[in-house]
């Protein structure tokens, strides 16, 4: 996962280019912390649980938006509303 995270930029432009397993080597490099920041703001694991999971399926079909490919983790975190 540490080659993956040095990679994170050339997973975004193969996950951009339709290539599933990028996008979710890519996702799953972060739901751990994304869950975990959810869990803190929300209170309840359960909700954290169901806004982390809506939050990667938005993630995943706006990655064009993503203006700086090495930054997906700040990104998720802000589109976790």
């Amino acid at each position: 996962m540490a080659d993956d995270a040095r990679n994170e930029p050339h997973l975004v432009a193969r996950a951009r280019a339709g290539d599933r397993q990028a996008l979710d080597t890519l996702l799953a490099a972060h739901v751990g912390r994304l869950q975990r920041f959810l869990t803190t703001m929300l209170g309840c694991p359960e909700r954290a649980a169901d806004v982390c999971q809506d939050t990667l399926q938005r993630a995943s079909t706006r990655l064009d938006q993503l203006t700086d490919a090495g930054r997906i983790e700040g990104a998720l975190e802000c589109r976790a509303d």
